[in-house]
């Protein structure tokens, strides 16, 4: 689970308005609801269809691609070089967005090999981001900034996740294919104008031959983003030590003398790189202190911390909550005993500690705290599931500043403690009365059953409520090796199985597979052993 989802509301497509902290879904295109055969309508966002072929109407229609899975094909109608084939996608309301967080995504198939192109589109400039699918076979990304830049080459039939997130008030944005990170915020190179969709079909390849099939175009878009206190996922990040350049740069702002922090890469436990923090002082605490954003300490609203840790040993570490000044300097910690016990302490209803959870060594734990400052109340979720529901903390009038990740004085240098995924979200002022239950879309990927496998393996999930769900398969190196789920789904537990076949049929090689569950909200992902 992450913290966006702790706010995450779902509208519908048409002008409703909502808290700041809400997500907003301007576009959401699946096209299972479509009729098979007939030329996809142009009648907007709000029911899942393009505005406009762009430059002359490009052939499309309704194709059924599996079994309740409809998709687009769209075809290149004309030979002239000097046009080409696009379906416009606008958002609802016909939305122009140059504030906040906007996340879009789409699949794309080329069924031969020609020329198709993805194009964000918007005021400023033309083209905000370009993906191309070139004639050779090769793959290019560009942008405002940068002229066209191979990075990989493409296959006839396979299906391509694209996702690309902007920073709209950064100016940056990261670009992820298959659910590989290809670009972290990259420059965008504009600094005005707002993003008011995206066209996606045929490029100028001088025949008619060329088609490809589009499916799951979705805009979510968070406005705000500057609530955004504190985001450090440490992906762009050059191995070694940390910088300390604070929340804007993505760093911690201290590292304590007794402590060793420095960004790793390829861990098999925390996906991609991650910060490593070592005890170097026997006998004093080691801490690291991530500062949020302007030095700023939150006194009021809802503050949401959500990161990824792990543990190299049974003994004591510890993540404290600080607060900046008056009346409590630590209002909340979380303590890993030497008993294998989480403990969550505070400065009013559990002094002592209360035991939430118990860990393992290298197991990574994806914990999320909801901090009500008006009312001094907590919740908190361990690997999306709710362990403690509105205690008080005691702390109400102050605010929260910091937080420390360390290990305590032990008498040895050996711990190790790993942390990845760390953001803290500030969601508005005071609300007339704290909220009964939090608003929280959890996704649970549970590890598949049985696990190694051969040759089947079930792979469970829950749904906090209904909501599209994607399951893909990848392998070591980031390929995609089949969807399993691509659909809406209730809430509630569900199951499907693997047959360790890839989306031809074909049977994988004995390995290790990730499964990757997505929702509008959140992505998790669990590791696969396949052995023959």
């Amino acid at each position: 689970m992450t913290c966006r989802s702790l706010f995450l509301v779902l509208f519908a497509l048409v002008g409703l308005v909502a808290p700041a902290s809400a997500n907003f879904i301007y576009l959401n295109a699946e096209f299972d609801g479509k009729t098979v055969g007939q030329p996809l309508g142009r009648g907007g966002a709000e029911i899942g269809e393009p505005t406009t072929g762009l430059h002359d109407t490009p052939t499309d229609e309704i194709v059924n691609v599996a079994p309740g899975n409809n998709a687009v094909r769209v075809e290149d109608s004309d030979n002239f070089a000097g046009s080409a084939d696009f379906l416009y996608f606008t958002f609802a309301d016909s939305r122009q967005l140059d504030s906040g967080r906007l996340t879009l995504t789409f699949e794309i198939t080329p069924e031969i090999q020609d020329v198709y192109e993805l194009q964000i589109l918007g005021t400023g400039v033309d083209n905000y981001f370009g993906l191309e699918f070139d004639q050779a076979g090769f793959l290019y990304w560009r942008d405002d900034d940068d002229p066209a830049v191979n990075f990989d080459t493409y296959t006839v039939g396979t299906t391509y996740a694209v996702e690309l997130i902007y920073d709209l008030d950064d100016y940056t944005y990261t670009f992820n294919l298959n659910g590989v990170n290809i670009l972290t915020d990259e420059s965008s190179g504009f600094a005005t104008g707002a993003i008011e969709g995206m066209a996606i079909g045929n490029g100028f390849d001088g025949n008619n031959t060329g088609s490809c099939l589009i499916d799951n175009v979705r805009a979510v878009y968070r406005p705000g983003e500057a609530n955004v206190l504190l985001s450090a996922n440490f992906s762009a990040k050059p191995l070694g030590p940390i910088g300390t350049g604070g929340a804007s740069e993505h760093e911690p702002v201290d590292v304590d003398p007794g402590a060793i922090a420095t960004v790793e890469n390829a861990n098999p436990i925390l996906s991609g790189k991650y910060l490593q923090i070592v005890d170097d002082e026997p006998l004093n605490s080691a801490t690291v202190e991530f500062q949020l954003r302007d030095a700023v300490e939150v006194t009021t609203g809802s503050v949401c911390v959500s990161f990824v840790v792990s543990v190299d040993n049974v003994e004591p570490f510890f993540i404290h909550f600080y607060e900046q000044g008056g009346a409590s300097s630590t209002f909340m910690q979380v303590e890993f005993n030497n008993l294998g016990e989480i403990l969550l302490k505070d400065e009013l209803s559990q002094p002592n500690g209360l035991v939430v959870g118990t860990y393992s060594v290298d197991t990574p734990l994806r914990m999320t705290f909801n901090f009500e400052m008006d009312y001094g109340l907590t919740s908190a979720w361990i690997d999306g599931n709710q362990v403690l529901t509105n205690r008080a903390h005691g702390i109400v009038g102050d605010g929260l500043g910091s937080i420390y990740f360390g290990h305590t004085a032990d008498g040895n240098t050996t711990g190790i403690m790993k942390l990845d995924g760390l953001t803290v979200y500030h969601s508005g002022s005071a609300t007339p009365a704290p909220p009964a239950t939090p608003q929280v879309l959890a996704s649970v990927l549970h590890p598949a059953s049985p696990n190694p496998f051969n040759p089947t393996t079930t792979i469970r999930y829950e749904l906090d409520r209904s909501a599209p769900v994607a399951l893909d398969l990848f392998d070591v190196r980031g390929r995609h090796v089949v969807n399993l789920i691509d659909d809406h789904r209730s809430a509630g537990n569900h199951a499907v199985q693997w047959n360790g076949r890839d989306r031809r049929g074909d049977a994988v090689a004995s390995g290790v597979y990730y499964a990757t569950l997505r929702t509008p909200a959140e992505s998790l992902r669990i590791k696969l052993v396949l052995s023959k």
